[in-house]
């Protein structure tokens, strides 16, 4: 016979269990977290009356090149641009100084800029790696989520609050009023995430920043590729990390249509792309591994 008092008990037994284990694990991540600091010399250039995204446009283009790779190496001993700009982020925010952000799309370009520069500046603090993965977390969490020392464990300083990587990407993706082409301007500084633009994103090039991203990502053979003979379809498991944002966007603005990944993908692929997914009704469609080693040009 069936004793529903005695399954509760246990039911609410197993939940304190595991709400204990979650506190203990936050505990230790908090006890453990590392606050990635600008630099110690001093801000001199006063409030600005807009935010300026020009420093980190000149290391991008000064550090990265064709292929989206980062010059390391030479940035961690030519940095004045990339601290200065950190310092920058690190005063003032879209939640700290709303005034200095007009629109949502400068909003938005903030948190993505500030994403992908806190990426490179946590790389640099323990550069030469291979890869993320290298840099360790507190021990129980660095078994139970993978590269949890990179992106749970550094705290990064933004308008004066302090964001994990991972929920800095929360935040970005909130503040992009779900459209999952954010997806594909953020870097984790691995070869597998989207390409790292040349350029700073910008409030007043923001839309068509993020087409020419996503264009690009789905463009690489890593990201979109198509085996006719396999009858498979290759594609990033970037794309079922977040299937939710790119199938909920499909529902969205075309409720009538078939919302699937390579629905999406369909709408960013190259023409020849876009034909060959368009013939490849029925095919088996295979995730791609990630490539978590670094995006460092230097081991090309």
């Amino acid at each position: 016979m069936f004793d529903a008092s005695a399954h509760t008990a246990r039911h609410r037994r197993r939940f304190q269990h595991v709400a204990r284990y979650a506190a203990l694990l936050s505990l230790i991540l908090a006890a453990a977290c590392t606050v990635v600091r600008p630099w110690s010399k001093p801000w001199t250039q006063g409030h600005p009356k807009t935010f300026s995204h020009a420093d980190f446009d000149r290391v991008l283009k000064r550090f990265v090149n064709k292929q989206g790779l980062v010059d390391y190496a030479a940035l961690k001993v030519y940095r004045d641009d990339l601290e200065t700009y950190y310092k920058q982020l690190s005063f003032y925010s879209p939640e700290s100084h709303p005034q200095l952000f007009v629109t949502d799309a400068h909003k938005l370009a903030y948190w993505i800029n500030a994403y992908n520069a806190a990426t490179i500046k946590t790389v640099l603090k323990y550069y030469p790696i291979h890869s993320v993965s290298d840099v360790s977390g507190p021990l129980p969490l660095n078994f139970i989520v993978p590269r949890s020392g990179f992106f749970l464990a550094h705290r990064i300083l933004l308008g004066g609050d302090t964001f994990s990587l991972d929920s800095l990407e929360k935040r970005v993706v909130r503040a992009s009023l779900e459209d999952p082409r954010v997806h594909f301007a953020l870097n984790g500084a691995a070869r597998g995430a989207p390409q790292l633009a040349r350029a700073a994103f910008t409030g007043e090039r923001l839309e068509e920043q993020l087409e020419r991203a996503a264009k690009r990502f789905f463009a690489a053979d890593r990201n979109l590729r198509v085996d006719h003979e396999a009858k498979t379809v290759y594609l990033s498991s970037l794309l079922k990390w977040h299937r939710g944002d790119f199938i909920g966007r499909l529902e969205r603005t075309d409720p009538d249509s078939e919302a699937s990944l390579l629905a999406y993908a369909e709408l960013y692929a190259p023409l020849e792309k876009a034909t060959d997914l368009a013939m490849a009704q029925g095919y088996e469609v295979e995730l791609v591994d990630y490539d978590w080693r670094l995006n460092d040009s230097n081991a090309e």
